[in-house]
């Protein structure tokens, strides 16, 4: 950790050694805490972005809208076509 020191107005320090002591914390701890609670929302706006841009735009995938293997199967086009005149299995002569 490093140390800083900075200058405050008397009632913002009278202000800040209450609201530290209300909490339990020594005056530091209480300025690091503040300093750190402000950043977070940066960086958590930053995730939130972030994840919703790598989530995609919300459409359903190109998979959703294509037929399924039985489907593309059991159409009759795909089917193979047998002449009329042969017999299923082994006629031998």
């Amino acid at each position: 950790m490093k140390n800083l020191t900075i200058t405050l107005e008397e009632d913002l320090f009278a202000w800040a050694r209450v609201e530290a002591a209300k909490r339990g914390q020594s005056l530091s701890r209480f300025v690091s805490q503040a300093l750190a609670d402000r950043r977070t929302p940066e960086v958590a706006d930053q995730l939130a972005a972030l994840s919703a841009f790598l989530d995609g735009p919300g459409w359903s995938g190109v998979s959703e809208n294509l037929p399924r293997r039985e489907e593309l199967y059991d159409r009759p086009a795909v089917l193979r076509y047998e002449p009329a005149g042969l017999r299923h299995g082994s006629g031998g002569g």
